[in-house]
């Protein structure tokens, strides 16, 4: 056998799945922030005519465009969330990443219907990491 395959890695287990858990929350809301995602019917109706009009147009806009600044404190959540293992160091990693977990999965199943679709999947590699960084606890060391 190779010795190269035969090293552990040296990252504690989970980790890569935590920081791409992280990347991912990240890359979401700033889809989310500026992509052209909410609808807005506009109407007019013009009343000096002989024949009254109304003229409908449907604008598609970024969220930021539609709601405002204070919308990004909200995306900013999901993100913070799933920064918390990250912050943390040695025994306190594992719990923190349940707590994330739970957090993470509260705010989807709430908000399932509109954005918490997006975090689903940040929320599926929190869990992952989770587990394999239990696996990696459980195991003895020789």
């Amino acid at each position: 056998m190779d010795r190269a395959t035969s090293l552990p890695s040296p990252a504690r287990p989970g980790i890569r799945w935590l920081l791409a858990a992280f990347l991912l929350a990240v890359a979401a809301g700033a889809l989310l922030l500026f992509l052209p995602v909410t609808t807005i019917v506009e109407a007019t109706y013009d009343s000096g005519a002989a024949h009254p009009m109304i003229g409908v147009r449907e604008v598609r806009q970024p969220l930021v465009q539609a709601e405002g600044w204070g919308v990004a404190l909200l995306l900013l959540v999901p993100v913070l969330i799933c920064a918390m293992p990250l912050l943390g160091t040695g025994a306190a990693r594992l719990p923190l990443t349940v707590a994330a977990v739970l957090l993470l999965g509260l705010g989807v199943l709430v908000s399932l219907a509109s954005l918490g679709l997006f975090y689903l999947a940040s929320l599926v590699l929190l869990v992952v990491a989770a587990v394999r960084m239990f696996a990696g606890t459980a195991r003895p060391t020789s």
